[in-house]
């Protein structure tokens, strides 16, 4: 998640901002080990030493600014910031979790966590790369994903304008990237692009729900594991782990990511359709195979889509009615004029 002004209209309540903070950090640590963030040194035989030297420069310098203005705008703010970040960087994690390990957005799904470079300099938090077709014939389709738990109705506009703009002017990219395909016939290192950019995101209040459940879930692995502790207590936590899975298995949140790049996809569409300019990379039809490969997993997951909790989600998570007023604004805009 990019770096970016707080939004302070959807705040836990303050006894629990301590408790946000704290599950955050857990659940960041956790990714130290699985999800790692490349160094650009793991793309020196793309990358010249000079190129690798002038980006790492680059994002020390718009760290150093970033910290610097927020500073300069007081604690208070400084702690909003840092705990919004945290928070934003924690929805990135468990994303990446739940899409390896519960198809959160389908069997075919792969999940690359981008370079600081990439999130700062493109503001792309990570790649998820599709696979597939049949031996004979593999496709391989991907989406730049960019997370977020800012309900700020300008930020969410500017995010999906830039995106637009992006587009239309050929400027989508993630300059260091490496395929998380295994298949050694399907590797691919090096720049991405012309790869469709989405906004997914939760508000606060349910991002902090997701947030708590994951922190818990890590803390109760560890509990499982501990040597020190009976069986008794071990099984226990066991139990405790397995229903806390299976609960975040079935979080509604993906519905909503999934309604989220869905509809990003049918304004990109209508946009294309609109500017019918041959000069512009992306294609509709690759707009059109990605919505039909989003549109299948959700019909796989009408067991989710058809829970109350689920539903009240769609209707009253902020984020994503933003996003869907934004892009339905453009499409109302566009069948007017």
């Amino acid at each position: 998640m990019a770096l970016e002004n707080s939004n302070s209209n959807n705040e836990v309540r303050p006894s629990l901002k301590e408790d946000i903070s704290k599950c955050s950090e857990i659940i960041i640590d956790y990714s130290k080990e699985k999800y790692i963030r490349y160094d650009l040194s793991h793309f020196s035989d793309i990358y010249s030493s000079e190129v690798i030297e002038h980006d790492t420069r680059y994002v020390e310098q718009l760290k150093k600014r970033f910290e610097r203005d927020d500073s300069n705008r007081g604690s208070e703010y400084s702690f909003l910031i840092k705990r919004d970040h945290e928070r934003g960087e924690a929805l990135e994690i468990i994303i990446a979790n739940q899409i390896e390990s519960s198809d959160w957005f389908g069997s075919n799904s792969l999940f690359f966590r981008t370079t600081e470079f990439d999130d700062i300099a493109n503001g792309v938090d990570a790649v998820v790369e599709f696979n597939f077709g049949d031996d004979n014939h593999p496709e391989r389709l991907s989406l730049l994903i960019d997370s977020t738990s800012n309900t700020n109705p300008n930020k969410i506009s500017q995010k999906i304008d830039r995106n637009v703009g992006k587009l239309l002017t050929n400027k989508l990219q993630v300059k260091y990237y490496e395929s998380p395909n295994l298949d050694p016939d399907s590797a691919y290192k090096g720049m991405l692009k012309d790869v469709i950019p989405v906004i997914i995101g939760l508000e606060a209040v349910n991002t902090n729900q997701l947030i708590i459940s994951f922190s818990r879930l890590i803390s109760l692995e560890k509990l499982v594991n501990d040597t020190s502790l009976t069986n008794n207590e071990r099984a226990t936590y066991q139990k405790e782990f397995t229903q806390t899975r299976r609960k975040i298995e079935k979080d509604p949140s993906q519905l909503i990511f999934l309604k989220e790049i869905i509809c990003q996809l049918d304004m990109y569409s209508r946009i294309l359709t609109r500017e019918n300019n041959p000069n512009i990379n992306v294609k509709n039809s690759t707009v059109e195979k990605l919505k039909k490969i989003i549109e299948d997993i959700v019909e796989e997951k009408k067991d989710i889509s058809n829970l109350y909790q689920t539903k009240d989600l769609v209707w009253s998570d902020t984020v994503h009615n933003l996003i869907s007023y934004h892009c339905g604004k453009d499409i109302k805009e566009e069948t007017t004029s």
